[in-house]
């Protein structure tokens, strides 16, 4: 790909980012609320304003962001609700999963958890792994009466599970999901993952009739991570971890509210249904599950960044906590989409689509109706700016920063990031948020308030942007895109202050 509108003094911020952003201090653990007005009503917008284009990051050579997605009406789940006011957030990485409900031979049906089941599952993997799990096809299956061929009853044995494999399973790539009444094995659930049947039809999760919100997630990483849990396996069970907060600890758990899903970032939120960095890696390397999440559901679109389209692209950064590595940057097997360890960057150029993009799931279309429409810019048509508007998405999925209250904020899942600028001779300065818009850019949704307007101090060619991954934050910000304005006269360059550096060395580091 060309590169666009990149100078050679810009080599110095390559330098510069790229030597901070490998930094890794032992700092102590403290959150960054970034402080800004808040200030009620939508966006206003600025003289002479136009769009940056998502670049290749000068700092890496390459594009900086890990995952890209966007906000769609639709729940995960086919039984789920459509939402204009906060949406569901996909990724363009996904899993396809077909239920089915069956009725055994008495008339007994199983019960149907779906809605709940995707709702956790979206929230386990998107936010800790960059992939959506979709729910693309439902259907009921009647056993046939008692003593003809393939008939089964509860509690299901596990014959009566291979056979309804192999009379009812789909083809790869879809994962099957089978609700049922109860397991004659006493069990949840039973994953047969990929490679442990030889052959086609032999592949499945089935789902005893339980209200725990943790089994399907469970059950799905025993699937895709192909029966190895990976974080601290248990010697005699190597699908299961001895961590009691993985996805795969050995007994289900109880999960009240999606806000528990996660690593520990309060007292209340995150510390259940852990996926660490090197489980990410498994389900995206494990050699059984290739048919389940093919190439052509691995896709990302760096032009997702260029326009207001609530289209998004996003740095997920890795960090510790609780001496567990989480996060997907730099993270191998094809998880983060351009490795290695960057920051996103926005600089004056085209906004036209790239044109040579991999290819990606579109998991049915998209559906934004009622999301509101933005009617973009231009793109940004003078030699330097010191004002942009940076449209960061606070999504259900993906998101968890959490207030100074402990608690998920709204706030603090649209300011999750840090801005630096970058002038035309390579010195790179920390911006100032100067306000918050609480409205964002429309009142039909809540996933755009709080858009910031940062300042800068020197005329500005381009902007880097990273997620937090302090405390209280969860190392991932999407963004939907960056509109910039020539601003008003500042005083004059500013050095690289001792702050400046501190706040650059934080790039990829947290304990927790």
């Amino acid at each position: 790909m060309p590169s666009r509108h990149r100078t050679a003094p810009l080599r110095h911020a390559a330098i510069w980012l790229g030597a901070f952003c490998l930094l890794n201090p032992t700092l102590p653990a403290r959150a960054i609320h970034l402080v800004g007005p808040d200030q009620v009503g939508l966006r206003t917008a600025m003289p002479r304003e136009g769009l940056l284009a998502y670049e290749s990051n000068p700092a890496s050579g390459r594009f900086g962001d890990e995952w890209t997605g966007w906000i769609d009406v639709r729940h995960p789940s086919l039984a789920g609700p459509r939402n204009t006011a906060r949406g569901y957030d996909r990724s363009d990485r996904s899993v396809s999963v077909r239920t089915t409900i069956l009725t055994d031979n008495t008339g007994a049906m199983a019960p149907d958890g779906r809605v709940t089941d995707f709702n956790m599952a979206n929230k386990a993997y998107v936010y800790q792994a960059g992939v959506s799990v979709l729910e693309t096809g439902l259907r009921g299956v009647t056993s046939p009466a008692a003593g003809r061929d393939g008939s089964f009853a509860f509690p299901l044995s596990l014959p009566a599970e291979r056979q309804i494999m192999t009379d009812n399973n789909a083809a790869a790539p879809t994962i099957d999901l089978y609700y049922a009444n109860r397991l004659a094995s006493g069990g949840l659930a039973e994953a047969y993952y990929p490679s442990l049947i030889a052959g086609p039809k032999n592949e499945a999760i089935f789902k005893g009739e339980n209200d725990l919100e943790s089994v399907f997630p469970h059950e799905l990483y025993h699937f895709l991570g192909d029966g190895r849990a990976v974080h601290r396996e248990i010697a005699a069970d190597p699908a299961h971890s001895r961590d009691p907060a993985n996805i795969v600890r050995v007994t289900g758990q109880r999960v009240g509210s999606i806000d528990e899903i996660g690593p520990v970032l309060s007292a209340t939120v995150g510390g259940k249904v852990q996926i660490t960095s090197p489980q990410v890696e498994r389900i995206f390397s494990a050699a059984g599950t290739t048919p389940f999440f093919p190439a052509a559901q691995r896709g990302n679109r760096d032009a997702y960044g260029d326009k207001v389209d609530w289209n998004f692209v996003a740095d997920h950064s890795k960090f510790t906590n609780d001496g567990k590595v989480f996060g997907l940057e730099g993270v191998g097997s094809g998880v983060d989409n351009h490795l290695g360890v960057d920051s996103l960057f926005w600089g004056i150029g085209s906004t036209v689509a790239v044109t040579a993009q991999p290819p990606t799931a579109d998991n049915g279309g998209k559906d934004q109706a009622g999301l509101g429409v933005f009617s973009n810019p231009g793109d940004f048509a003078d030699k330097f700016f010191r004002r942009v508007d940076v449209f960061s998405l606070a999504t259900r999925y993906a998101d968890s920063d959490v207030g100074t209250d402990g608690r998920v904020s709204l706030r603090e899942s649209a300011l999750d990031y840090m801005l630096f600028f970058l002038g035309a001779d390579g010195s790179v300065v920390p911006g100032e948020l100067t306000t918050d818009y609480i409205g964002g850019w429309t009142y039909n949704s809540l996933a755009d308030n709080y858009l910031g307007r940062w300042r800068s101090p020197i005329g500005a060619v381009g902007v880097f942007i990273f997620g937090l991954n302090d405390a209280g934050h969860d190392g991932t910000v999407q963004i939907d895109a960056v509109i910039a304005a020539p601003g008003v006269t500042e005083p004059g360059p500013l050095s690289l202050s001792a702050a400046a550096l501190w706040l650059l060395a934080w790039r990829r580091r947290r304990t927790g």
